[in-house]
Parts: C-alpha cells; sequence; structure tokens
C-alpha cells in the first residue's frame, strides 16, 4: 500500500530532517574517504619516499648482511631491535640500517631492497598485499555504510513524496508496551522488535489506553527480516497516536 502523500506538517519535518542527517553522513563519508586516501599518498610521497620507490619498483634486491644488532627488551611497535645492514653496490660496500621485532644474528645474510633511505626488508609484493587488504577491507566496509546511507536517504524520500509502499499490518495496542499485538502477521514479524529502533517522530494524545480496550493501530514496514522490522516504520493508532521509526 501507498502513504498519503499530505503528511502532517511535524511529521514532515522530521522526515525531512533524517533525510538531510542521511544526507550529511553520506558527504561526511566520501569526504573522509578522499582524506584518507590523500593523507596516504602524502605520507608516502613526503614522509616515507622510500616505501614509495619501493611499492612502485625503484628500488634494488640485495643480499645483506646484518653487521650490528641493538637489542630492544622487549621489542615493541614503538622500540624495536636495530640492525645495521651491509651490502653491495656496484662493487662498493654499502650500509644501512632498518628497525623491526625479527630476531637476527650478527653474521646472517638476509634478503633486502636498496632504497634511497631505509632500506626495505618485505618484497613489493609482499608489501602491496598486505597494505591491499587493509584497504580492501576499508573499502568493503565505506561501501556497505554508503549504500545503506543513500537507500536510507532513497525510503525517506519516498515517503515525503507519496512513492513508498510499505507491508500493512493490522495491531491492538501501543508498540513498546505489553500486550501489543500484530493480529495478521503472527510468526511472521516479532511485536517486541517493533517498538525497538531509531525514533524519528512520535506523537500520542494526552490520555492513556484502557487496558480492556487497547487502541488498535495500523503497522507499515518498508522490509521484514528474520522477523524483526528493517528499515522504515510507521505505526498510526485509531486514537491519533503515530510513530515513525528507522529500523537498521
Amino acid at each position: 500500500m501507498t502513504i498519503q502523500h499530505h503528511l502532517p506538517p511535524a511529521e514532515r519535518d522530521a522526515l525531512i530532517g533524517a533525510r538531510r542527517a542521511a544526507t550529511v553522513a553520506v558527504v561526511v563519508l566520501v569526504t573522509s574517504a578522499a582524506l584518507i586516501a590523500a593523507s596516504l599518498a602524502l605520507f608516502l610521497t613526503v614522509l616515507k619516499p622510500e616505501v614509495a620507490e619501493h611499492l612502485f619498483g625503484q628500488s634494488e634486491r640485495h643480499t645483506a648482511t646484518v653487521s650490528e644488532v641493538d637489542r630492544a627488551s622487549p621489542c615493541t611497535r614503538r622500540h624495536r631491535h636495530d640492525y645495521t645492514l651491509t651490502w653491495e653496490e656496484d662493487g662498493q660496500q654499502v650500509s644501512g640500517h632498518t628497525d623491526l621485532c625479527t630476531r637476527w644474528e650478527v653474521g646472517d645474510e638476509v634478503e633486502v631492497w636498496a632504497t634511497s633511505g631505509e632500506p626495505q626488508t618485505q618484497s613489493p609484493l609482499a608489501m602491496w598485499l598486505s597494505m591491499g587488504g587493509a584497504l580492501a577491507g576499508l573499502a568493503l566496509l565505506g561501501a556497505f555504510c554508503l549504500r545503506a546511507m543513500v537507500r536510507q536517504r532513497r525510503i525517506l524520500t519516498a515517503a515525503l513524496d507519496g512513492t513508498w509502499r510499505p507491508l500493512a499490518h493490522h495491531t491492538v495496542g501501543h508498540p513498546g508496551t505489553p500486550g501489543f499485538t500484530i493480529i495478521d502477521a503472527a510468526g511472521q514479524v516479532r511485536a517486541d522488535r517493533v517498538g525497538k529502533g531509531r525514533s524519528l517522530y512520535a506523537a500520542r494524545p494526552d490520555g492513556t489506553q484502557s487496558a480492556a480496550h487497547p487502541v488498535r493501530g495500523t503497522l507499515l514496514l518498508d522490509g521484514v527480516r528474520r522477523g524483526k522490522p528493517r528499515r522504515l516504520a510507521l505505526w498510526a493508532g485509531e486514537d491519533g497516536s503515530r510513530t515513525w521509526r528507522w529500523h537498521g
């Protein structure tokens, strides 16, 4: 069914406010993603140019020898073992430092990639995979959140312009109160979940319902999943009560 296009002004303002918040959330998410990307680019090109060289194939692979070790006790993220490594480049002895928690001994031979700065001990592929995995996880999370926000805005717009087509159920009692029942959706929608979710608007006339004559109403749901209301919901009682909720 569709809902009436001419919503009461207070309800319309509440839904417009919720849609505006969803729009702001989309803008904030997209802006944050752009800032993270820009920060990563700045970090690689300005603060860690040797890492950028290594990632983009401008490093040279060598077999180095551990010549000195300065142990950290214990080895932590902030205070790691410091290794002096030596290797040959064009017939000349070259040395560099790297700090990590891998345990090497003086005289060990290790694989390094020489750059203009600190030598790298991970291959470019391994570094790309470790960074790519973290970035892919963030991208998937961001895409999921963006999709949810865009969908919320679309559904709220439909409710405002009269094109929202929810599922309709008849109820007895006020959502969130003992005895609230969904008459024609037994076993399909959990009545105890209807009163949950984020409240967008609520209006209830003065006075309380009689326990002997609980108010009847209509429950409009955008969707149901595993018995729980999903997305937008409106409950309208015959006593004039009206409640809009968003179920994430």
